[in-house]
């Protein structure tokens, strides 16, 4: 199981760490963005760039992709180009609208590892937490930067304090698809992003 753990862990942080040089060094800056792909890119764009091996996508709000154990799901922002006012805007200056949505969000799952290991290779790549919120081995601790929200999610299993997903968010979109969350978050985890108040 150690070797397994072991595995998966440096499979997360070659992801999530993008070439990160060894041995001490200060924090790095939270990205603007996942990986080489920037928030509000489009998503026949970010198709291009993403981690892993394409599995699904619908084309307008969502790509998955699979690295072995590990899934990304990219969620783009997408609005009805003929319910919003931006498309009015875009046909009245004699544009075409664009029917695609936009990158706001990244979860990065995997199979269950302890969060102190998380933990510790996140705090070496951007140092520590912002805000936490985790009691009785569930929560979640995020590092902010005025662009991106990186969400590591505390689980508790057999007694213990995992984590099985990290989610990067823009902080901009965020706020503009706050009635929507649901689709990114469930309702325990809302709860505990109230909570956090990032």
């Amino acid at each position: 199981m150690k070797l397994v753990n072991s595995v998966f862990l440096i499979c997360i942080i070659s992801a999530a760490a993008h070439g990160q040089a060894t041995g001490p060094r200060t924090p790095a800056a939270i990205p603007d963005g996942y990986g080489s792909i920037k928030w509000g890119t489009p998503l026949s764009k970010a198709r291009e760039a993403i981690s892993g091996k394409l599995y699904y996508t619908n084309d307008k709000t969502v790509i998955v992709s699979k690295d072995d154990a590990l899934e990304y799901y990219y969620g783009f922002f997408y609005t009805d180009p003929a319910n919003s006012e931006k498309a009015v805007e875009t046909a009245d200056a004699g544009q075409e609208a664009v029917d695609e949505g936009t990158l706001y969000y990244v979860a990065l799952k995997f199979p269950y590892l302890r969060l102190n290991q998380v933990r510790e290779k996140i705090e070496s790549k951007y140092g520590k937490s912002s805000l936490e919120n985790i009691k009785k081995n569930r929560g979640a601790a995020a590092w902010m930067s005025e662009s991106t929200i990186i969400i590591m999610w505390a689980d508790e299993y057999e007694g213990e304090p995992f984590c099985r997903r990290i989610t990067y968010l823009s902080r901009e979109t965020a706020k503009k698809v706050n009635t929507n969350q649901e689709r990114v978050f469930n309702k325990t985890e809302i709860d505990i992003l109230k909570k956090l108040n990032p």
